[in-house]
């Protein structure tokens, strides 16, 4: 009982986490989550927002190719289901500091673009850490 009670208090406080640092970006999230441990997010607008609107012809993939640049992984929707391109599912039943860690990596990618310029920046962290997020 107690395993259960703390396991929906730390999935509750991930939820908190992503969708709070979703809505402070500008990242379109779908909400509603029942008893899950991954959210509906919308990489592909915010990816525009912040680069040409038709900068990348397959969204998805310019997507995961920079996010896999950073060293995180966040599954496309595309074999889930998604409606639309450029919605992924990120999964938030990690470590806090990995989900910290990833939502980080996660707007560098969305917002730089360059491989170079994370390591450049991120130096004092471990250059091979990955985070994953998909199911």
């Amino acid at each position: 009982d107690a395993y259960l009670l703390e396991n929906r208090r730390r999935l509750a406080e991930h939820y908190r986490i992503v969708t709070h640092w979703a809505a402070e970006h500008g990242i379109e999230f779908e909400g509603g989550v029942n008893a899950g441990f991954f959210l509906w997010l919308n990489f592909g607008d915010a990816y525009r927002a912040r680069h040409r609107p038709d900068a990348a012809t397959n969204v998805e993939a310019e997507i995961t190719r920079a996010f896999l640049e950073v060293k995180v992984f966040v599954a496309p929707g595309s074999p889930f289901g998604a409606e639309q391109p450029g919605w992924f599912r990120l999964v938030f039943s990690v470590a806090k500091p990995a989900l910290e860690e990833g939502l980080s990596r996660i707007l560098w990618a969305l917002d730089q673009q360059s491989e170079a310029r994370f390591r450049t920046s991120t130096a004092s962290l471990v250059p091979d850490l990955v985070f994953i997020a998909m199911a």
